[in-house]
């Protein structure tokens, strides 16, 4: 019985489908009063090491100053990797 409970918990957790969300590209260059002031391209050594699906860095920046983003922080995603 616990043989076919593991059986069926690992089929199950292996079909979990993931949506492709859209390109990091298509992240607002406004967000309230923060607005992209620079959008750097990401070098293909950096790419080929990161080997992520999808790559984004910005320069982001309100009254208080600037600030660089890299999008999105984290991934959350199981099937896609991001830098």
């Amino acid at each position: 019985m616990l043989a076919l409970q593991a059986t069926l918990f690992y089929a199950a957790s292996r079909s979990e489908s993931v949506p492709a969300g859209p390109p990091l590209d298509l992240f607002p260059a406004q967000l309230g009063n923060w607005r992209e002031v620079q959008n750097y391209p990401v070098e293909q050594e950096i790419r080929d090491q990161l080997k992520a699906d999808d790559l984004h860095r910005v320069e982001y920046m309100n009254e208080t100053g600037p600030v660089c983003r890299h999008c999105p922080p984290e991934d959350n995603q199981r099937s896609r990797r991001f830098a």
